[in-house]
């Protein structure tokens, strides 16, 4: 996002306008006629900040966020067909790798992708193939993570049991965590990761930091190592839960690590607490509407100051928190749809909100100055009406 004149001040007043008049503007429906099961922004490459990727069926698809106006530009899509080297089927997950030791000439960008076939890819987008595999687990892969400070790493949850960290460069395992976890997430410094399980629970778990030296020559050999094991007894519990009050009390299906040193984690009832990350102090509670127990995950996500927390229901509808108030600061349905929303997305300026509904729609709001609003409603309305009805009517279908 380019810098605003006055600073901060001018930038937050400037963000919160763009948050009054979000509009939908852009419709998108994926090939794979299949659920979005996850929606995210390029946050750990700064000059690919434009990227985002969503995965959904047997499908993996990175679009242009940025440079192209009221449409999205796909830039590369992956399917994950069965090979000599994977079955292939159904992505579950995705994350974005740093590309900081990439070997191409002008740079990349890097993706991971997971899912039924119980293996982690990495895709070079540059070179649009898979340029390493990450074998191990023997049940689907339901969450990846990854952390700038340590650009070489990666870590997968699985159904299986275990959380895996892993080399990717050298396809070597080099930590599993005997942990029932539903998601988690790298600490921003790399010294351990956060996972969150179906019991409410957090639980943090180190992650050794090594000299660089040594760190290349056991990576040099790590395939052919076997990779250190922590006991279930070994992870700390950081927060058990108590009451809906207090802690989650519902499987856990988000967690991320927010720049400004904050956690936040979200369960499937609609509650989402922001915490201390080093103290584990409850900094914030937010109670998402027409969330009831039961509901299916459904993703949040944050712009690039924290300052704004995007996340939806069971219902389709989208809302905007303020990251430290938790006041509600915009409030989007589109028409008439009634189908959940499985990921929301929000980039910095928050000039443009993203959420995932029914069999493969992406939808994005945008910022229309309220003069653009009043034009095009008076020679559009009906039309567009039209339209919206159609899309709502397939996706409640779907």
């Amino acid at each position: 996002m380019a810098e605003v004149a006055g600073g901060e001040a001018a930038s937050r007043e400037q963000q919160l306008y763009h948050l009054k008049n979000l509009h939908v503007k852009t419709i998108l429906k994926e090939s794979h006629c299949s659920p979005v099961q996850q929606l995210v922004f390029n946050a750990v490459d700064a000059d690919k900040e434009n990227l985002f990727a969503t995965v959904g069926g047997n499908q993996a698809t990175i679009y242009d966020d940025q440079h192209f106006g009221q449409y999205l530009d796909v830039v590369a899509q992956f399917v994950n067909e069965a090979t000599e080297y994977a079955t292939g089927g159904e992505v579950l997950s995705c994350c974005w790798l740093s590309s900081k030791e990439t070997k191409e000439e002008f740079g990349d960008a890097l993706l991971a992708i997971a899912g039924k076939d119980n293996c982690v890819s990495v895709i070079s987008v540059v070179s649009s193939r898979v340029i390493a595999m990450l074998k191990g687990h023997t049940k689907s892969i339901v969450d990846l993570s990854a952390c700038a400070a340590r650009p070489g790493l990666v870590a997968s949850v699985s159904k299986d049991g275990t959380v895996r960290v892993w080399d990717y460069a050298n396809e070597a395992c080099v930590r599993i965590m005997e942990a029932d976890a539903t998601c988690a997430s790298f600490r921003p410094d790399g010294s351990g990761i956060v996972t969150g399980n179906s019991a409410g629970q957090l639980h943090f778990w180190e992650i050794p930091l090594e000299p660089t030296a040594a760190a290349k020559r056991k990576r040099a050999t790590a395939k052919d190592s076997p990779a250190a094991v922590v006991k279930k007894s070994e992870g700390a519990v950081v927060l058990k839960a108590a009451s809906k009050e207090t802690a989650h009390s519902a499987a856990i299906d988000c967690l991320r690590h927010l720049p400004d040193g904050r956690l936040a984690s979200k369960s499937v009832d609609g509650r989402l607490f922001t915490w201390d990350a080093a103290t584990m102090e409850r900094q914030l509670a937010v109670k998402i509407p027409g969330c009831p127990p039961g509901s299916l995950p459904s993703l949040f996500g944050f712009n690039k100051s924290a300052a704004f927390l995007a996340a939806g229901n069971a219902n389709g509808d989208v809302y905007v928190f303020d990251a430290q108030s938790g006041e509600r600061m915009a409030h989007m349905k589109p028409g008439r749809v009634s189908a959940p929303v499985r990921a929301a997305a929000i980039n910095d300026d928050c000039t443009h909100v993203l959420a995932c509904y029914g069999a493969g729609f992406v939808w994005r709001f945008e910022f229309i100055p309220p003069a653009s609003v009043k034009e095009e409603e008076g020679g559009e309305g009906e039309e567009e009406e039209e339209e919206e009805a159609a899309d709502s009517e397939k996706m409640e279908e779907a």
